[in-house]
Parts: C-alpha cells; sequence; structure tokens
C-alpha cells in the first residue's frame, strides 16, 4: 500500500477532446488539434481562483512565415484570441478565473485547418490547424 502525502492539484486538465494521439520527432511530443478541441479543466479548490496556463503551441499553415488565429473560450465565453505562427512558442492563457468543479476550455480557429496532403504531399488526410505540446497550469495567488 501506498500513501500519497502531496496535496492535490489546484487545477489540471482532466481530459482532452477532439485531439490525435501524441506525435513526436525524437525532440518533443505534440498533439494535432482537430478542426475545434477543447479541454476539461477541473479547479479542485473549494474557492475560486485565477490561474493561467503556458501551453507550447504551433500553427499548421501552408506558407513560410504564416500565421493563424485562435480564439479561447471558457465555459462559452471568449476569453482570449491568439495569433499563433508555424514555429512552435509557449503562449500563456489566462487570468481565467475558475469556481470549483470542471471548466470546459475550447480551442477554436479562426481560420479553416488545411488538410495536411495538400501542403505536404504525404497521404495525410487530417484538416490540421494547430499541435499542441507540453503545458503547465499556475494558479495566481491573489484573492478573487
Amino acid at each position: 500500500m501506498f500513501v500519497v502525502t502531496a496535496p492535490p492539484l489546484a487545477v489540471h486538465t482532466a481530459r482532452m477532446t477532439a485531439f490525435s494521439p501524441r506525435e513526436d520527432d525524437g525532440e518533443r511530443t505534440w498533439r494535432w488539434m482537430r478542426p475545434e478541441a477543447s479541454w476539461t479543466v477541473v479547479n479542485s479548490r473549494s474557492q475560486t481562483i485565477a490561474a493561467t496556463v503556458d501551453i507550447e503551441i504551433s500553427a499548421f499553415v501552408g506558407t513560410p512565415g504564416g500565421t493563424r488565429g485562435l480564439t479561447i473560450l471558457l465555459d462559452d465565453v471568449e476569453v482570449q484570441a491568439l495569433v499563433v505562427e508555424e514555429e512552435r512558442r509557449v503562449h500563456r492563457i489566462g487570468s481565467l478565473a475558475l469556481t470549483r468543479g470542471n471548466h470546459t476550455l475550447v480551442f477554436r480557429p479562426t481560420e479553416p485547418p488545411t488538410v495536411a496532403d495538400d501542403v505536404l504531399n504525404n497521404g495525410d488526410r487530417r484538416p490540421l490547424a494547430f499541435g499542441f505540446g507540453t503545458w503547465h497550469w499556475t494558479v495566481e495567488e491573489r484573492p478573487l
């Protein structure tokens, strides 16, 4: 029997919806987002918290130097808009006010995804918009 002595995380991503299986290139890993995707985010504290999430994101674009817009919604309310470049980069989302319990964080491209095969001629018929790598939640220690 093992006893867990660490306190539970204040906020975490409990589920990812509409992401492809994880891929890697030997140096890093990522998941391609389908045309619209979401996370179930959980605040396990008894009070409302302010949280940010730093996510490594890259855009799948057909031209060098291209960008793609990404709108983020929390529980059906737009909270942020990003312009994401092809080169992977960490983007900060938030501050997000999270009451106790589950929340839905939606990632919605502002332009239609691109079919990978149309750009790469690789037989991959998936419509791709963004690749999500690592992420890290931070709780802001300030009263709400």
